[in-house]
């Protein structure tokens, strides 16, 4: 009997071996799956941070600017106390001026963009700012649409129309805001009347 004994306690200790053994392949197949998502997570997290962010990059007028999205540019403001709109005659007073620029917007990717007319505001002494009139405003084709698609490789032409104080300090920009709401960098030109 003490045979049989022996025997069940040889048998027991090779059974705990063999789990033993496979226990910690089944754990070190684990570990390995476990380093293949650490990576995939850095690489997601490296792309994260080749996004350009927190810039402001000066620019001057007719320059072209190429951002994460399009290529642009600005010309020089025209100033003007009085605006005829439709048939209706708008005269601005207390130190404000329309401020009417010609945009040129490039699509140098590989797929259609949309533009927005709130994606170009102005700024001025203690941050206030504000949005631009396009089309639906000021009843004209040549200003911008609140809401443009440009096609890969179509270059469009518009205005944009600011009321803005007669301050040399007033701040054309235009800011990267990815779907993500990620914020990239913002690219200014000062409006100098």
């Amino acid at each position: 009997m003490n045979r049989w004994l022996v025997r069940i306690h040889n048998f027991i200790h090779v059974v705990a071996f063999v789990s033993c053994f496979f226990g910690l392949c089944l754990l070190t197949a684990c570990n390995q799956n476990e380093e293949v998502l650490v990576v995939n997570t850095t690489e997601a997290t490296t792309y994260e941070e080749v996004r350009p962010t927190g810039q402001t990059i000066a620019c001057n007028y007719d320059e072209k600017i190429q951002t994460a999205f399009f290529e642009f540019s600005v010309g020089k403001p025209i100033y003007e106390t009085y605006l005829t709109i439709g048939d209706e005659l708008f005269e601005i007073h207390d130190g404000y001026a329309f401020a009417i620029c010609d945009v040129s917007i490039s699509n140098t990717g590989e797929e259609a963009i949309t533009i927005y007319l709130d994606d170009f505001r102005v700024s001025w002494k203690d941050d206030v700012s504000d949005y631009g009139y396009g089309s639906s405003t000021m009843l004209d084709d040549a200003f911008m649409e609140d809401e443009c698609i440009i096609q890969a490789g179509e270059t469009i032409e518009k205005k944009i129309m600011f009321k803005v104080p007669k301050d040399p300090q007033v701040t054309l920009y235009y800011e990267e805001c990815y779907a993500d709401d990620f914020i990239g960098n913002r690219y200014t030109i000062t409006l100098q009347p």
